[in-house]
């Protein structure tokens, strides 16, 4: 599973104080879940790739990181 994050919630995978979502992040990453940082959201919040949880990896854009996803099996679900 690979959860490809994008616009404002990209500051959900900068760890800190009152980011609720990092211990839930933090978990799904030591299960195998990869999340990709859209790296145009990232710039234009301000947020760089040293910044983010650790594990959490960053792509040129979300709509890269979905084609090189589908390149290697994963298919989308854009729910």
């Amino acid at each position: 599973l690979a959860v490809v994050v994008h616009g404002k919630a990209v500051l959900d995978l900068v760890p800190g104080k009152g980011n609720g979502s990092q211990d839930m992040v933090t978990k799904m990453l030591e299960h195998g879940v990869r999340f990709i940082v859209c790296g145009q959201s990232a710039a234009a919040y301000g947020v760089s790739a040293d910044e983010l949880i650790e594990g959490v990896e960053m792509h040129l854009s979300a709509m890269t990181a979905h084609a090189k996803l589908q390149q290697t099996g994963y298919t989308v679900n854009p729910f």
